[in-house]
């Protein structure tokens, strides 16, 4: 009798591991899909980042060659105060 239970103890060790092996390779495929999901989504944003900075820089570029100039800059020569030269007449 010892012997039967022995073997049936057995057949139902190997039915567990077989069922547990089953079990780790759903939960093993499981994760590899959540990990490529998740990398492809890391991708997607990374790629969404990239483009929007360079869509700012270009902002930022293009802002700095449309610049308008205030006006003209005065030099020290023109600053300078000449003395008043009444017209002759």
């Amino acid at each position: 009798m010892t012997i039967k239970k022995v073997a049936d103890l057995g057949v139902e060790f190997t039915e567990y591991k077989a069922e547990a092996n089953a079990r780790m390779d759903a939960l093993e495929k499981k994760i590899d899909e959540g990990i490529g999901k998740l990398d492809a989504s890391i991708k997607a944003m990374k790629e969404e980042s990239d483009a929007k900075f360079e869509e700012l820089k270009q902002l930022i570029l293009g802002s700095q060659s449309t610049h308008v100039d205030p006006g003209p800059q005065i030099t020290k020569a023109a600053a300078k105060a000449t003395p008043y030269v009444p017209p002759t007449l």
